[in-house]
């Protein structure tokens, strides 16, 4: 017999968006390689807590780089030899855990004496 799995709380859905304009203050013979091109990066992510049994969770689902764009960031060192990386998808699960916590209604009555 499985716990009952009550209702999902706290959900969320974001959308994020980053614009990065290419590099122009900077002397073209001051480095290695060409600056690199501007870009443009959209990412996602949902989820939500919910309880089962006696116990909480939370699941999420997050993408980065959606749209698979390459491009190279102006301050990694790493763009002189590869592309940053592209789409990224990451799913979370999680609980909290409660190693020896005590709960704080407890410890302010023990000081009543």
């Amino acid at each position: 017999h499985l716990p009952e799995l009550k209702s999902v709380k706290d959900s969320f859905i974001s959308v994020n968006l980053s614009l990065i304009a290419r590099q122009h203050s900077v002397s073209p013979d001051s480095d290695f390689a060409p600056v690199p091109d501007g870009y443009f990066l959209l990412g996602a992510s949902a989820g939500a807590t919910f309880e089962w049994g006696d116990q909480r969770f939370l699941f999420s689902v997050e993408t980065q780089n959606a749209l698979n764009t390459r491009y190279r960031d102006y301050t990694s060192l790493l763009r002189y030899f590869a592309d940053e990386p592209g789409r990224q998808v990451f799913i979370r699960f999680g609980t909290e855990l409660g190693f020896g916590l005590e709960d704080s209604s407890d410890r302010a009555g023990s000081n009543d004496a």
